[in-house]
């Protein structure tokens, strides 16, 4: 049986086609987002042809994987740590496309902590992956200075000892401590200066993730909703 390529992305995955033929089934491949992102960041309509919609016309079954730390799942406001993402969310998703696609294996695409997580969970014994392309981070990360401090001091302890367990990229101008916090960030340094309040957020938070001459004025404009809500323990941890 010839199966479509199967591909599976989670905090951005993809890989290059492969040739198709009666001997050679396809695979899928699971496609993963950026942390504290959901899978939109892929499927996103501001541009003309985003990554899924060129992949599927290349032939593969195209996968997103919204793990735990997505802003569209209620877990994502718990608290949890990349183990449990490891060893529990990728083995869950690789075998339920596995199972509905009727593939054996499948091809990953990972970027980020999705790429970090999904080395990790190859570490710990993942099965049913033919072949993975992994971005930008690895399981040996060299963090900004920024993150590298916040890290230091044990921010994410202190934040949840302070009873504040989840942070946000979202900004509510109502908000007397929206506004104070933005003015607060207006201070941060950076080379991606930028006049949103949610981009100032997101480097607040991440340090700088995208260079805004990459994006265009659509895709800057709705951005806000890939992003949302992190465990604070977790994005601000060692």
């Amino acid at each position: 049986m010839a199966y479509r390529s199967t591909r599976l992305f989670s905090d951005f995955w993809g890989l290059l086609p492969q040739p198709q033929s009666a001997s050679q089934p396809d695979f899928a491949e699971n496609e993963r987002v950026f942390f504290q992102k959901t899978t939109l960041a892929y499927a996103i309509d501001t541009v003309d042809t985003n990554l899924p919609e060129a992949l599927y016309a290349a032939g593969y079954d195209v996968w997103l994987f919204d793990y735990r730390a997505s802003p569209d799942l209620k877990s994502s406001r718990t608290q949890f740590t990349l183990d449990d993402i490891a060893k529990r969310d990728y083995p869950a998703a690789v075998a339920k496309v596995r199972e509905v696609s009727g593939a054996p294996t499948v091809q990953v695409m990972a970027h980020c902590v999705g790429s970090m997580t999904f080395l990790m969970a190859m570490a710990a014994g993942l099965q049913g992956v033919r072949s993975a392309v992994s971005s930008a981070l690895t399981m040996y990360s060299d963090s900004p200075l920024a993150n590298r401090i916040r890290a230091g001091m044990d921010l994410g302890k202190l934040l949840t000892n302070a009873k504040i367990e989840t942070l946000t990229t979202d900004f509510d101008r109502q908000k007397a401590e929206d506004v104070i916090i933005d003015n607060i960030l207006k201070t941060f340094p950076s080379k991606e200066q930028c006049t949103s309040a949610v981009c100032r957020r997101i480097l607040g938070i991440y340090g700088d993730v995208y260079s805004h001459d990459q994006l265009n004025d659509a895709t800057h404009e709705h951005i806000h909703e890939a992003f949302g809500v992190a465990n604070a323990l977790l994005v601000t941890s060692k």
